[in-house]
């Protein structure tokens, strides 16, 4: 629920110091009735503040009316990430754009890796839980075209519609089919926590959208998920990144395997480009089914600083014209 901080409200213009130079700040609020739920997701939700990272979410304040309990968060006045894609999509792709969404990926895997060293991982990361910042969560400046922040699933349900959603028993937390991990249904059928490597196959499947989003549009964006949802399995529904074949085999989709294919033949991802080095990322240390083989936070990390450290300093391999 959106809310202005009104002289009405439990916590209003008078009584708070982080929106003090924003005449109209509106919240987020989420609204909890178990006690337990809230306990533990205020626990997880401090533990989150205590890294302190400018790509993680905000929490302004819990508070208490009757029997609900209530969490207090920034609003995100972009939206999410498909609504950056969605109302971004007209515009030029120019260098500045592409160098600030290579910036806006490093700092989402910046907080992932901060997330695993605290609190083991995310487990839900897709387009739908970062949020799209234009103003500062606090007083500070973030530059015009804002600021991707990572959420949970419960903050991010605030600003968006659920879709393709999917009970997990093993956390009780709910997940996006599209964006899961390959052993995400062996782990659930062996009772198995998830561990942080599921984290990367889900920025994986995010970062090759986006990569889409750059060099197309939002509309080749959704023609991609569609493709990935052409086969018979019920499970194809969702558009995952994989597929199960006829002899329990779990492999990438065709459809992810030819969208690779279709960017690598476009001239921004030629030899010698940042998206070139993005997509090689993704496809060699992210989107592979092995478990094993797929990248851990730290080593994402450093490597993905690279690709934008040499995109600031060369325009040529950032996005050759």
């Amino acid at each position: 629920m959106k809310i202005f901080l009104s002289p009405d409200n439990p916590i209003h213009g008078a009584h708070q110091t982080l929106f003090k130079n924003d005449p109209e700040p509106y919240v987020a609020v989420k609204e909890v009735s178990n006690d337990e739920a809230f306990e533990t997701e205020k626990a997880n939700l401090e533990l989150t503040q205590s890294l302190k990272h400018e790509h993680l979410i905000k929490l302004i304040a819990t508070c208490q009316k009757g029997p609900i309990f209530y969490f207090i968060f920034p609003w995100a006045d972009g939206g999410d990430l498909r609504d950056f894609w969605k109302a971004n999509d007209t515009k030029a792709r120019t260098q500045e754009l592409v160098l600030w969404s290579l910036r806006q990926m490093l700092g989402i895997v910046s907080a992932i890796n901060a997330l695993h060293g605290k609190i083991t991982r995310h487990g839900d990361i897709k387009p739908q839980n970062i949020l799209h910042f234009l103003k500062a969560q606090d007083d500070g400046t973030i530059g015009s075209r804002g600021r991707l922040i990572l959420a949970d699933v419960g903050v991010s349900k605030i600003h968006r519609e659920i879709t393709s959603m999917r009970q997990d028993p093993t956390n009780c937390q709910q997940s996006t089919v599209t964006y899961e991990a390959p052993e995400a249904q062996s782990d659930q059928r062996e009772g198995k926590p998830r561990g942080r490597r599921y984290d990367m196959w889900s920025l994986g499947c995010m970062f090759l959208e986006f990569t889409v989003w750059l060099v197309f549009d939002y509309h080749t964006v959704r023609s991609f998920r569609k493709s990935r949802r052409t086969r018979d399995d019920p499970k194809d529904a969702f558009g995952s990144f994989f597929v199960q074949t006829s002899d329990n085999l779990i492999q990438i989709h065709s459809a992810v395997t030819e969208a690779i294919g279709h960017l690598r033949s476009q001239p921004p991802c030629g030899d010698n480009t940042a998206l070139a080095d993005l997509i090689q990322l993704i496809e060699d240390d992210l989107l592979q089914v092995d478990v094993e083989r797929r990248m851990e936070a730290p080593k994402l990390l450093e490597k993905l600083e690279k690709i934008t450290r040499k995109a600031e300093q060369s325009s040529d391999y950032l996005y050759p014209r």
